[in-house]
Protein backbone atom coordinates (compact mmCIF):
# COMPACT_ATOMS: atom_id res chain seq x y z
CA UNK A 1 0.00 0.00 0.00
CA UNK A 2 1.30 3.43 -0.93
CA UNK A 3 2.05 6.10 1.57
CA UNK A 4 -0.70 8.82 1.47
CA UNK A 5 1.85 11.62 1.84
CA UNK A 6 3.52 10.58 -1.43
CA UNK A 7 0.26 10.64 -3.39
CA UNK A 8 -0.49 14.10 -2.03
CA UNK A 9 2.92 15.32 -3.12
CA UNK A 10 2.33 13.96 -6.63
CA UNK A 11 -1.00 15.77 -6.87
CA UNK A 12 0.55 19.01 -5.70
CA UNK A 13 3.39 18.72 -8.16
CA UNK A 14 1.01 17.98 -11.04
CA UNK A 15 -1.27 20.89 -10.21
CA UNK A 16 1.62 23.30 -9.71
CA UNK A 17 3.08 22.31 -13.10
CA UNK A 18 -0.18 22.93 -14.92
CA UNK A 19 -0.81 26.38 -13.42
CA UNK A 20 0.17 29.20 -15.74
CA UNK A 21 3.25 31.11 -14.73
CA UNK A 22 3.31 34.84 -15.41
CA UNK A 23 1.03 36.77 -17.70
CA UNK A 24 -0.66 35.36 -20.76
CA UNK A 25 0.21 36.70 -24.20
CA UNK A 26 -3.14 38.50 -24.34
CA UNK A 27 -2.40 40.32 -21.09
CA UNK A 28 1.12 41.23 -22.22
CA UNK A 29 -0.19 42.71 -25.46
CA UNK A 30 -2.87 44.62 -23.55
CA UNK A 31 -0.26 46.08 -21.19
CA UNK A 32 2.03 47.09 -24.07
CA UNK A 33 -0.87 48.86 -25.83
CA UNK A 34 -1.89 50.58 -22.58
CA UNK A 35 1.66 51.79 -21.93
CA UNK A 36 1.88 53.10 -25.50
CA UNK A 37 -1.41 54.99 -25.14
CA UNK A 38 -0.38 56.42 -21.77
CA UNK A 39 2.98 57.53 -23.16
CA UNK A 40 1.25 59.30 -26.04
CA UNK A 41 -1.35 60.75 -23.65
CA UNK A 42 1.16 62.25 -21.24
CA UNK A 43 3.59 63.47 -23.90
CA UNK A 44 0.87 65.15 -25.99
CA UNK A 45 -0.66 66.62 -22.82
CA UNK A 46 2.70 68.03 -21.81
CA UNK A 47 3.28 69.53 -25.25
CA UNK A 48 -0.23 70.97 -25.45
CA UNK A 49 -0.66 72.33 -21.93
CA UNK A 50 2.44 72.28 -19.73
CA UNK A 51 5.42 73.03 -21.97
CA UNK A 52 6.44 76.67 -21.84
CA UNK A 53 5.03 78.24 -24.98
CA UNK A 54 7.02 80.93 -26.72
CA UNK A 55 5.36 83.15 -29.28
CA UNK A 56 8.13 84.64 -31.43
CA UNK A 57 5.88 87.49 -32.51
CA UNK A 58 5.78 88.78 -28.93
CA UNK A 59 9.54 89.07 -28.55
CA UNK A 60 10.71 92.60 -28.90
CA UNK A 61 14.19 93.60 -29.82
CA UNK A 62 15.81 96.87 -30.95
CA UNK A 63 16.12 95.70 -34.58
CA UNK A 64 12.33 95.34 -34.85
CA UNK A 65 11.86 98.77 -33.28
CA UNK A 66 14.26 100.34 -35.76
CA UNK A 67 12.49 98.57 -38.64
CA UNK A 68 9.14 99.99 -37.49
CA UNK A 69 10.52 103.51 -37.63
CA UNK A 70 11.25 103.15 -41.34
CA UNK A 71 8.01 103.48 -43.33
CA UNK A 72 9.24 101.17 -46.12
CA UNK A 73 9.94 98.30 -43.70
CA UNK A 74 7.02 98.91 -41.34
CA UNK A 75 4.35 97.07 -43.36
CA UNK A 76 6.71 94.14 -43.97
CA UNK A 77 7.57 93.79 -40.27
CA UNK A 78 3.93 94.03 -39.22
CA UNK A 79 2.93 91.39 -41.78
CA UNK A 80 5.80 89.10 -40.67
CA UNK A 81 4.75 89.46 -37.01
CA UNK A 82 1.13 88.62 -37.90
CA UNK A 83 2.25 85.50 -39.80
CA UNK A 84 4.42 84.37 -36.89
CA UNK A 85 1.51 84.85 -34.49
CA UNK A 86 -0.83 82.86 -36.73
CA UNK A 87 1.74 80.10 -37.10
CA UNK A 88 2.13 79.92 -33.32
CA UNK A 89 -1.65 79.74 -32.87
CA UNK A 90 -1.89 76.92 -35.44
CA UNK A 91 0.83 74.97 -33.60
CA UNK A 92 -1.03 75.32 -30.29
CA UNK A 93 -4.31 74.27 -31.91
CA UNK A 94 -2.64 71.23 -33.47
CA UNK A 95 -1.16 70.23 -30.10
CA UNK A 96 -4.60 70.52 -28.47
CA UNK A 97 -6.24 68.49 -31.22
CA UNK A 98 -3.54 65.82 -30.96
CA UNK A 99 -4.19 65.56 -27.23
CA UNK A 100 -7.93 65.18 -27.86
CA UNK A 101 -7.34 62.44 -30.44
CA UNK A 102 -5.07 60.48 -28.09
CA UNK A 103 -7.50 60.95 -25.21
CA UNK A 104 -10.35 59.61 -27.35
CA UNK A 105 -8.29 56.64 -28.46
CA UNK A 106 -7.27 55.84 -24.88
CA UNK A 107 -10.85 56.06 -23.62
CA UNK A 108 -12.06 53.90 -26.53
CA UNK A 109 -9.41 51.29 -25.77
CA UNK A 110 -10.27 51.22 -22.07
CA UNK A 111 -14.02 51.02 -22.68
CA UNK A 112 -13.56 48.21 -25.21
CA UNK A 113 -11.35 46.38 -22.71
CA UNK A 114 -13.94 46.80 -19.97
CA UNK A 115 -16.73 45.59 -22.27
CA UNK A 116 -14.68 42.53 -23.25
CA UNK A 117 -13.93 41.75 -19.60
CA UNK A 118 -17.61 42.04 -18.66
CA UNK A 119 -18.59 39.84 -21.60
CA UNK A 120 -16.06 37.17 -20.56
CA UNK A 121 -17.42 37.17 -17.01
CA UNK A 122 -21.05 36.91 -18.17
CA UNK A 123 -20.47 34.10 -20.67
CA UNK A 124 -19.93 31.32 -18.07
CA UNK A 125 -23.01 32.46 -16.12
CA UNK A 126 -25.21 32.24 -19.21
CA UNK A 127 -23.89 28.74 -20.02
CA UNK A 128 -24.85 27.54 -16.54
CA UNK A 129 -28.51 28.54 -16.99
Amino acid sequence: MADPSQSTEKKVSVTSDTQPKGLSLENKVWIVILITYLTLFFSSGYIAFLRPQYNPALSWNPAVEQALEDENKKSFVIEALKQEGESFKKQRDLAGQSFNVVLGALLGFLSASAAAAIRRRQTPDQDAK
